[in-house]
C-alpha cells in the first residue's frame, strides 16, 4: 500500500483496475484499425485513439477507447478475408507513414507490405497494356520472331508447294 502526503493525489485520480500489457494495447489498436477500415472512425480519430492506447497504463483506459464501437462480429467467408486484409492495409499505412510509432524494422516491413503489391499491380498492368497494344488480348497472332508462311501452311515460294 502506498501512503500519500497531504495535498497529493489519491488512488481515485487514476482509473481503477489492473495495468494493461503491451499485447492488450496491440489488441485495442487492432480493433481501432479494424473500425477505421470499416469506416466507423476517421483517420484522425483513429490516430488519436491509437496514441491514447499506446499511452494507456490501465485496462480501463483501453476499454474506454472502444466503448462506442460494436463488438467484434464473427464475419465469415470472403467478408472476413476482406475485412482482415483492409485492416492490415490500414495498419501498415499508418506505420509506413509514421502516424504510429514503430521500430525501424516494423516500419520497413510495413512499407514493403504496401509498396511491393503496388509494384506488382503496376507490372501486371504494364504487361496487360503491352499485350493489348500488340493485339493479343483480341486473339490476334503475335507477329514478331517467326515466319508466318511456314506456320500458316502457305507456299514457301510463289507457285511452290507448302508444308505437308
Amino acid at each position: 500500500m502506498s501512503t500519500h502526503a497531504a495535498g497529493s493525489s489519491s488512488t481515485t485520480d487514476r482509473p481503477a483496475g489492473a495495468r494493461c500489457s503491451t499485447a492488450e494495447r496491440e489488441q485495442t489498436c487492432a480493433a481501432l484499425y479494424k473500425a477505421a477500415g470499416e469506416g466507423r472512425l476517421t483517420l484522425d480519430e483513429t490516430e488519436d485513439r491509437v496514441g491514447r492506447a499506446y499511452a494507456a497504463t490501465f485496462r480501463d483506459e483501453l476499454a474506454a477507447l472502444t466503448t462506442d464501437l460494436p463488438s467484434s462480429s464473427s464475419a465469415s467467408g470472403w467478408s472476413a478475408v476482406w475485412s482482415t486484409a483492409w485492416s492490415q492495409i490500414v495498419t501498415d499505412l499508418a506505420v509506413a507513414t509514421g502516424r504510429v510509432e514503430a521500430d525501424p524494422r516494423a516500419r520497413l516491413r510495413a512499407t514493403a507490405t504496401v509498396v511491393v503489391p503496388l509494384l506488382v499491380l503496376l507490372a501486371i498492368t504494364s504487361v496487360a497494356l503491352a499485350l493489348l497494344a500488340h493485339g493479343l488480348m483480341e486473339g490476334h497472332e503475335f507477329e514478331h520472331g517467326f515466319d508466318h508462311a511456314i506456320v500458316r501452311g502457305a507456299p514457301l515460294e510463289p507457285g511452290g508447294a507448302g508444308p505437308d
